[in-house]
């Protein structure tokens, strides 16, 4: 039998270096052959001088498995990532039964047995597995086992070059260890009919793949022949434990055959894994890595109380003409009376007490808006379109329900200045009676929701403009309105002071119940809480009569009567407690112990920490450090974590809401177990400085701590309402200083809570990454350093990252350090 005629299951080649004659040893066993596989492989072993002896004289057997998800072991029928085994596990076994150390390499795991590394990479493909397989490519293993090209063939993707990437990929093999023996596969066959001539083709290309490999250990091992579609295969592409049984012990009698021929030796000089990620990364989903830790708790159950205060204000119009709106952006509602017959607005400025309260004292502004002839006031209202913390004048049009904005820009040369917007929403039938603007996810800009007067259905609209303009992202119906009765009002506002409003229902008498907005991790609606009597209603109150505004400025709606003729508002204090905080809310991924992947903290409501150690590297295993930050008495929406000094530890960081200011915790490490050293102030605030120098506005939850110029160090960071960037550089120096403020990035017109920095190609220097707040969908711009000339970073062209649809934006966290040891980030979802 000529080699060119040659069928068999393994073919061996190691053409001498001094010359083309061919040393051949094959196993003369035909896949139309009336012989069965395992006796074939049964007479091999059997002639083998050392049969259960150690292979290759006892070496130590560093071997790679490498290759798609086969390799990693989908299929088998429906395995887990705890027991995705493949042809692994048996392989394992049956090596190790020879007395030689074995050793699996590679980035990946998956399994149920003592060492489950491999560089199996889920769903890629030729080019990409080698660019995400330096981890075990670099360890120099002896023995590699290459099934490459499954997904190549069954996505179509230039299949005719397909054998020249694999060439390429095992060049690189040999320029870590030129001596490794690489076992290439023909590929298992597929139950995709339109793939079946490109496979063969493929499969037909693997003899020259090896033969082209001159003075080189290199053989193939046919994994086609003999591997039945029906019986051998999990599903279209992936075996089942029959399959994965055949292709073990085609490996396995392959490595024999292989050191029958002297062709393994020692493993090579390992590498330091070249850290890069693709270009354009692909996911696979590892699965839960952290079931959340069981300190995590609430806040309770709300617990809901209101206190009479009594008239807080004496009334200057009726109540139909009566708006209560925030005109000057100080967290108090002002009273706002509209013309019925222009829509033309006379403010009375709210001024509280020393404690922030309403008072009853009023300063009457005049007329702030000179309204239009013929305009309906009745279709006037208020709400915060772009989130600059002062209400803007809406109008929705009685006649076809189209909805209008103006931009309150407070008084500039004596003039109240109104930016118009023209029209802003129409065609979803609203009226001024049905319309109500509220927050409901907690970004600060009101959105819009559609209240069915008769069943008491709320659909919604999110406002999700990062300019003064609204860009409004239907969600559909948020609410059934299944509890609300004939002649029931329904009310939208935040009554727990969690910054989204909540869902009320004022019945005859005032009598109120409620149900809160809880997060979800899938969806931007709201869950609805268990049912709240939220206010039983004063004695002789009228239903029409109630309102809800915070006119305490802590947050939290208060309960109002207001009189129809006189205007008159009597206030009852809401003094609920409670009902504020999700237990999954407060989870930090950030470097703890200084090791290159991050770990989880954990903060209660009241800046109380506790953390937990990755001692998994993916998997779901932890080391509780317990309640590690005792001191508490911060909101959670003022902690950031970040490395301030040359530890790579995380530090505790709390910037106040006033002007940034931020005082720091440092990181004490092991000796001291993880605890915390109080080290004063390390920035006074960049309030000044954004609204002065950049003019911006300032909002403390914008700070941010993140390492821009790869230092080493985390520096001082501003993003702005549409994304753009002034970075403080950290100096490195003792105490904590930062260098002259400049501006990084000029923004792409995306929200602060939907960018993050994180390293997306390996590279070492963080990129800007943008995460769809409904969708999910991740775009980067990969950082290309300092501009030596002004201080500010190159920025290529954005790429797609993660594609979406997927969990909505704010459950998505993209790791500074990845969990799993990769260079490459990780895009996780928490829950």
């Amino acid at each position: 039998m000529t080699p060119n005629s040659y069928q068999g299951q393994y073919s061996f080649r190691r053409i001498r270096q001094n010359g083309w004659s061919s040393l051949v040893a094959a196993l003369l066993v035909s896949a139309i052959s009336w012989a069965p596989v395992s006796h074939a492989a049964r007479s091999l072993r059997h002639s083998h001088p050392h049969s259960r002896a150690t292979i290759a004289n006892g070496v130590e057997l560093r071997v790679l498995p490498i290759g798609d998800s086969i390799t990693y072991g989908v299929g088998n029928n429906g395995c887990s990532d705890s027991t995705c085994n493949g042809y692994r596990k048996a392989l394992y076994t049956k090596l190790t039964e020879h007395g030689n150390t074995v050793d699996f390499v590679g980035s990946n795991w998956s399994g149920d047995f003592a060492d489950t590394d491999h560089e199996g990479h889920r769903g890629e493909v030729i080019s990409t597995i080698q660019s995400m397989a330096s981890t075990g490519i670099s360890a120099a293993p002896n023995i590699i086992l290459l099934h490459a090209g499954t997904n190549d063939i069954n996505r179509a993707l230039d299949v005719g070059s397909a054998p020249s990437r694999l060439k390429t990929l095992i060049s690189a093999f040999y320029e870590v260890n030129p001596d490794a023996l690489v076992l290439v596969c023909k590929i298992v066959p597929s139950r995709n009919a339109s793939a079946t001539n490109n496979l063969q083709a493929f499969n037909d290309a693997i003899p020259d793949v090896v033969d082209s490999f001159s003075g080189k250990n290199i053989a193939m091992v046919d994994m086609f022949s003999d591997f039945s579609t029906s019986t051998d295969l999990h599903d279209a592409l992936h075996p089942n434990a029959n399959g994965y049984g055949k292709m073990t012990d085609r490996f396995y009698d392959a490595i024999l055959a292989a050191d029958s021929n002297d062709m393994i030796s020692e493993p090579g000089e390992a590498q330091d894994p070249s850290e890069s990620c693709r270009t354009e990364p692909s996911w696979y989903k590892i699965g839960q890595v952290a079931t959340g830790p069981s300190i995590t708790y609430s806040d309770g159950d709300y617990v809901p109380g209101f206190v009479e205060r009594g008239v807080i204000a004496e009334g200057a119009c009726t109540r139909a003409m009566l708006h209560l709106m925030d005109f000057n952006g100080d967290g108090l509602p002002d009273y706002a009376c509209v013309d019925p017959d222009t829509g033309a607005v006379n403010v009375h400025i709210n001024n509280p007490d020393e404690n922030g309260k309403s008072q009853n004292n009023w300063s009457d502004l005049g007329e702030v808006a000179t309204g239009k002839k013929g305009r309906d006031g009745t279709g006037v209202m208020f709400a915060d379109l772009n989130g600059d913390g002062r209400d803007d004048y809406v109008y929705v049009d009685p006649d076809n329900g189209d909805v209008y904005g103006w931009i309150n820009q407070w008084k500039q040369n004596d003039e109240w200045l109104w930016q118009s917007l023209g029209k802003i929403a129409g065609g979803v039938g609203a009226t001024n009676k049905t319309l109500q603007m509220v927050d409901i996810d907690g970004d600060g800009r009101d959105d819009f929701c559609l209240v069915n007067l008769a069943s008491g259905e709320v659909q919604g609209w999110l406002n999700t403009g990062t300019d003064v303009v609204p860009d409004y992202h239907k969600l559909g119906v948020i609410a059934t309105g299944a509890t609300a009765t004939s002649g029931d009002k329904v009310w939208l506002g935040d009554f727990t002071g969690e910054g989204r409003a909540d869902y009320m229902i004022v019945g005859s008498g005032g009598k109120t119940t409620a149900f809160i907005n809880r997060l979800q991790e899938s969806s931007m609606i709201p869950k609805w809480s268990a049912v709240v009597d939220l206010a039983k209603g004063p004695s002789g109150a009228k239903q029409a009569e109630v309102r809800f505004a915070d006119m305490t400025g802590d947050g939290k709606v208060d309960y109002l009567l207001i009189d129809e003729k006189t205007g008159e508002i009597r206030l009852w204090e809401n003094l609920g407690s409670k009902g504020k905080y999700q237990e999954g809310e407060g989870t930090f991924l950030c470097d703890l112990d200084g090791d290159g992947t991050s770990d989880y903290f954990w903060l209660d409501h009241e800046g109380k920490g506790y953390g937990f150690l990755n001692t998994g590297k993916g998997k779901n295993e932890w080391k509780s450090l317990g309640n590690t930050a005792k001191t508490g008495g911060f909101k959670r929406e003022q902690i950031r974590m970040g490395v301030l000094t040359h530890s790579k530890r995380a530090d505790f960081i709390v910037v106040d809401d006033e002007k940034g200011r931020a005082e720091w915790w440092q990181n004490l490490g092991p000796d001291w177990d993880y605890n915390w050293s109080y080290q004063g102030e390390c920035a006074t605030g960049p309030k000044n400085t954004v609204e002065t120098k950049f003019g911006w506005t300032f909002n403390a939850k914008n700070i941010r701590f993140a390492d821009l110029n790869g230092d080493g160090y985390d520096d001082f960071l501003y993003v702005n309402e549409r994304g753009a960037v002034a970075m403080w550089p950290n100096l490195k120096e003792n105490p904590i200083a930062w260098g002259e403020a400049r501006i990084v990035a000029d923004g792409v017109d995306v929200a602060p809570q939907d960018i993050r920095f994180a390293d997306t190609n390996g590279d070492g220097k963080l990129d800007y990454i943008t995460v769809g707040r409904t969708t999910g969908r991740a775009r980067t711009w990969h950082n290309l350093g300092m501009n030596d000339d002004d201080g500010s970073i190159r920025w290529n062209t954005p790429l797609d990252f993660a594609a979406g649809p997927g969990p909505v934006g704010r459950s998505i966290q993209i790791t500074e350090a990845s969990l799993t040891l990769a260079p490459c980030l990780d895009y996780i979802q928490l829950f």
